[in-house]
């Protein structure tokens, strides 16, 4: 196999996996999507690369459970388990 298929087949799969980013990402109108595919066909590298970082920063943005605060040490401190509507089970005693 000639090094040209070989950069040829993965051209292919970056930019086919960068389609496949683009296209499950709900966040994107009709038309951002369609941009975003022509950006990675049309400019087949960088084009690829920008579609994937472009994804991949709208995918943290969405992720609710991110905290800049957040340490691992503190995670018992978030869920109490028993702790409802401010009591706890055994606070009648």
């Amino acid at each position: 196999m000639s090094w040209l298929t070989i950069i040829l087949c993965a051209l292919v799969v970056l930019n086919a996996t960068a389609t496949a980013a683009v296209l499950r990402n709900g966040l994107f109108t009709a038309r951002q999507r369609v941009l975003q595919l022509l950006l990675a066909w049309l400019i087949p590298v960088v084009g690829a690369v920008i579609c994937l970082i472009v994804v991949a920063t709208q995918k943290s943005g969405l992720d609710v459970t991110r905290d800049a605060n957040f340490h691992p040490a503190d995670a018992h401190w978030d869920v109490v388990p028993g702790h409802i509507g401010g009591t706890t089970a055994g606070d009648g005693d």
